[in-house]
């Protein structure tokens, strides 16, 4: 007759491999999730880089058609400036008062209108300067932009 005793030991091992194959698996399946949850993640950091990265391409477009515009209110202020002097000169050797000094002051309110889109366009160009400026500094540290939420885990 057999003794029970090895068929209770060969079902202790069973029992013991069964428990290391189920906690291999369970340790498999979490590093699993853990894989997949940190290919989201990175698919989305992926996503806002190039987010933003397109919001820092307009950002320069824009500085440069302010640029452009600063440039044309440059030069009709040059040239309002310029008739204003032309004028002056015109009026006072001519003596014509009452019409040069109409003259006078339309081209001093087109100066003036001049002037003000001129401040107005650097105003636009320092704001977009500093949204470029902000936008970069995240690209280059985008771990401080993430919220607390979508922080990896460990």
């Amino acid at each position: 007759m057999r003794s029970p005793q090895p068929a209770r030991c060969v079902a202790a091992e069973r029992d013991a491999a069964n428990a290391i194959l189920e906690k291999a698996r369970s340790e498999f399946e979490e590093t699993r999730r853990q894989y997949e949850s940190g290919n989201r993640e990175q698919s989305t950091w992926d996503n806002r880089i190039l987010f933003l990265e397109r919001e820092a391409q307009e950002s320069e477009q824009k500085i440069d058609q302010l640029r452009s515009e600063q440039t044309v209110l440059a030069q009709q202020i040059q040239t309002a400036d310029q008739r204003i002097a032309k004028w002056r000169r015109t009026g006072l050797r001519a003596g014509r008062l009452g019409g040069a000094a109409n003259q006078q002051l339309e081209v001093q309110s087109a100066h003036e209108n001049a002037a003000k889109r001129e401040d107005e366009a650097t105003d636009q160009l320092n704001e977009l300067r500093l949204a470029l400026a902000t936008e970069r500094q995240r690209l280059r540290e985008p771990h401080r932009t993430a919220p607390a939420d979508d922080r990896p885990r460990s």
